[in-house]
């Protein structure tokens, strides 16, 4: 049988009704905390007599080591869950902070890249860089004529004169 931790877990809700979409027993829990800000409430719930492998992480949050914690920057994670990991954004996008709960918040392009569309980026081409995390669907073309050795330039600095 598996230890039992303290463990807590944060609960969101769009409107206080009383009622929670977690799957945790009331009936299980030592001690309930409720706060409310402008446009949500948030329900801390300290469980004693839950095995810490049974925590639940609301979307856009991951369990480590029993403990709910914010999905990082370029990541989401869209349900509640018991995951040790929260889903990467595609190859050249990112998110604009931590704890996204849905892969459309991938919208922003990583310095070196440029969107294509509202799911995917491709490195900047060869002559242009893009310096900034934007949603930026071209990359800036390099002054004077000068070229970059590669694609995926993330700065002006990566400007050459060509040879000649």
């Amino acid at each position: 049988m598996p230890s039992t931790e303290q463990t807590a877990v944060r609960v969101c809700f769009s409107s206080f009704t009383g009622q929670s979409s977690s799957p945790l027993a009331l009936s299980a829990l030592s001690t309930l905390h409720l706060t409310c800000g402008v446009s949500q409430c948030m329900l801390l719930i300290t469980a004693a007599s839950i095995p810490a492998m049974h925590a639940v992480a609301p979307p856009g949050s991951y369990i480590e080591r029993g403990v709910g914690k914010l999905c990082p920057k370029g990541t989401y994670q869209p349900d509640y869950n018991t995951m040790t990991f929260c889903y990467g954004c595609p190859v050249g996008l990112t998110t604009p902070s931590e704890g996204h709960n849905a892969s459309m918040a991938c919208q922003l392009a990583i310095k070196g890249y440029h969107t294509v569309n509202t799911t995917a980026a491709e490195p900047c081409p060869q002559g242009t860089y893009n310096d900034q995390e934007a949603a930026v669907t071209q990359c800036t073309v390099c002054p004077f004529g000068y070229q970059t050795q590669s694609v995926g330039a993330t700065g002006e600095a990566l400007c050459f004169a060509p040879p000649g």
